[in-house]
């Protein structure tokens, strides 16, 4: 199975995230899965591109014998909230240029956050037609809008919207936690896809054997007790509550090093520098194979995070580092993370942002007699329930879940499809009494007639038709409205009462139930075979394919095809787009007309109700055009 990771975060960069990505990308590998990344040059944390490698044109890398293919986008430091826009949402605009690398592939796994990218993965989805895996280390908008980085009506509506779309059009969606797994399923659109795939660790790079004052002299560190932090120094964590602990009496000859970067990094440097806090000592970030040695030398593991439901949640990688590397951990943390390691007896834990607690911890495990126990429990922990194999189990699951399916499991989705949209969707949303569905109609028919008219085909009085995916015969009757003999009108829809309602309108016509991957008429029947959004319904590659062929096969020599459907439709996860590219594939070899055309359709309704000038405008708009109208040419 070909599977292609999109993600602004990917090695050289150093962090959690990138760790994660390449030990599971070499997990999914030893599975058999052909993996790929997409992502932007390598800059995080500090915003400058590593190793001179180009910033304006998309390049392609080896990794570890991945190929990482790299988009051009506009780095920033993770430092204030408008670098991290600009930086996040240039690589999300760039992300749908690499709708050729997914296409190629079987499904994509999105990283988020940046939750831009679920914008990008829901473009992706329509413009290719491949499922997508939307992973969610931490749930945005959620975070930025508990910690107040994210305020005002407008900024918070659309942030929900974007992870509502990303969501409905996600095939699966995992997360690291039991509680962020319930907190995702009652999200709109989550519901049923939601999976557990926990955050994991690679036990084997570390070397929980090593005695702790043998690591440190390698690292020339001094032999006093030392606790460590490494990882992410950012607003999550909340290492002011260390500041504030490291300010109490202390034993004084415990050392502490946070060793790590992030946006509250500096700040909290030059805190402790003010505060005379001589054994707080701020190191910055190391290369993920330091790591095994550098927690090696800590005779325990600090972890901490803010208060408040979100955190208590989360998993940090740290924690799994700290847990596999057999040293006891101090948790300054409430939930999840702090239920996990005081359950196994795998450490200490302090109430999060209580200082005095945190003090009170340090100093517990400086005399405990049972540290040597509590290491060996880490260890045994994450072994058992946090390895990384079975993290990537977890998620081979999920990607062969997405694999296509059959022609006959497709054919019942449709039907189910189908079936929900008319339980929920309202009539008169379609009706051509709305300026923006009648100017819609009107474009199609001018743009059609005129094209048939080049072709010689001046009055459809003459012509034998058929419709795949007629419905209801809406299409039809408007056919004999405009001169088609309703005796030469065919129609053929898997749904019988829509077949039904068609016979109502258009008697005359011949009318089938039946599945269009084998159309029951012969050879060369039609003159002009046409399909309107019947194929965007059909997610599986292998019908599109065969539906296809069988409009070609009952078309007439000299006769077309003509195709009208989504280029793409991020607001339904039902469909696929068939866009220009798409069509090409369809009918290989073959002349094809396209146009650009239709105004998107919620646009168009919501400023044809307004001002039929303003919609007007916005129909000339070519980009907002999301509909193509194919005329295919049946060789003579």
């Amino acid at each position: 199975m070909r599977v292609v990771f999109l993600t602004e975060y990917y090695p050289p960069e150093r962090g959690a995230p990138q760790t994660r990505l390449r030990e599971t990308i070499a997990g999914l590998r030893d599975l058999g899965f052909e993996c790929s990344v997409v992502t932007g040059p390598p800059h995080y944390p500090g915003g400058r591109v590593l190793d001179g490698r180009r910033l304006l044109w998309p390049r392609r890398d080896r990794v570890d014998g991945v190929t990482v293919h790299r988009l051009p986008m506009i780095p920033r430091p993770n430092g204030s909230i408008v670098d991290r826009l600009i930086d996040q949402g240039s690589f999300a605009a760039v992300a749908v240029a690499a709708a050729p690398i997914i296409r190629r592939a079987d499904a994509f796994v999105v990283e988020s956050p940046p939750l831009f990218l679920g914008g990008s993965a829901a473009m992706l989805r329509a413009m290719t037609g491949r499922p997508y895996v939307f992973h969610v280390a931490d749930p945005w908008p959620d975070f930025p809008i508990a910690a107040g980085a994210l305020r005002g009506r407008l900024p918070i509506r659309m942030a929900l919207w974007l992870e509502s779309l990303a969501y409905r059009r996600a095939s699966a969606i995992t997360t690291v936690t039991p509680p962020l797994v319930d907190r995702l399923a009652a999200k709109p659109g989550a519901a049923g896809k939601v999976r557990l795939v926990t955050n994991a660790v690679d036990i084997s790079r570390f070397r929980p054997d090593l005695d702790p004052q043998e690591a440190k002299a390698e690292l020339g560190w001094g032999a006093g007790f030392t606790l460590v932090y490494s990882g992410t120094v950012g607003i999550a964590q909340g290492l002011d509550t260390l500041i504030e602990a490291m300010r109490l009496p202390p034993e004084t000859d415990v050392t502490v090093r946070v060793i790590g970067d992030g946006i509250e990094a500096d700040a909290l440097r030059q805190r402790a520098t003010v505060l005379g806090l001589e054994r707080l000592v701020f190191q910055p970030s190391i290369a993920a194979d330091q790591v095994p040695t550098v927690l090696a030398a800590a005779d325990g593991i600090l972890v901490l995070l803010r208060g408040g439901p979100l955190y208590e949640e989360s998993l940090p990688t740290k924690l799994l580092e700290g847990l596999a590397a057999g040293r006891p951990l101090i948790v300054s943390a409430d939930g999840y993370a702090a239920t996990v390691v005081n359950d196994a007896g795998a450490g200490l834990v302090a109430p999060a942002e209580d200082p005095r607690a945190l003090a009170d911890a340090i100093a517990a495990l400086r005399t405990h007699p049972g540290r040597g126990a509590m290491g060996a429990a880490a260890h045994e922990l994450a072994r058992t329930r946090f390895s990384r194999q079975a993290s990537v189990a977890a998620l081979a699951d999920a990607l062969r879940s997405l694999r296509p399916q059959s022609e006959e499991t497709d054919v019942g989705r449709i039907l189910g499809a189908y079936q929900r949209r008319g339980e929920t969707v309202d009539p008169a949303r379609y009706a051509l009494t709305r300026p923006g569905n009648a100017l819609a109609l009107a474009e199609r028919e001018s743009l059609l007639r005129d094209a048939l008219a080049r072709r010689g085909m001046t009055s459809s009085a003459s012509l034998d038709i058929l419709e795949v995916g007629c419905g209801t015969g809406g299409e039809l009757g408007r056919l004999v409205a405009n001169g088609a003999d309703p005796a030469r009108l065919s129609g053929i829809d898997l749904r019988d009462d829509a077949i039904a309602e068609a016979r109502g309108r258009v008697p005359e016509a011949h009318l089938t139930v039946g599945d269009a991957t084998h159309l029951p008429y012969p050879d060369g029947s039609f003159d002009l075979v046409y399909q309107a959004t019947a194929l965007s319904s059909m997610r599986s590659r292998a019908m599109r394919a065969a539906v296809a062929a069988e409009m070609l096969r009952v078309a007439r020599p000299g006769g077309v095809i003509v195709s009208y459907d989504f280029a793409w439709n991020p607001a339904n996860s039902e469909t696929v787009g068939i866009g220009s590219g798409e069509l090409r594939r369809l009918f290989p070899e073959l002349p094809v007309e396209i146009h650009r055309v239709t105004l998107v359709p919620p646009l168009a309704r919501g400023l044809g109700d307004r001002s039929e000038r303003a919609l007007r405008i916005a129909a000339r708009v070519a980009p907002l055009r999301w509909h193509r109208l194919a005329i295919v040419d049946v060789p003579r």
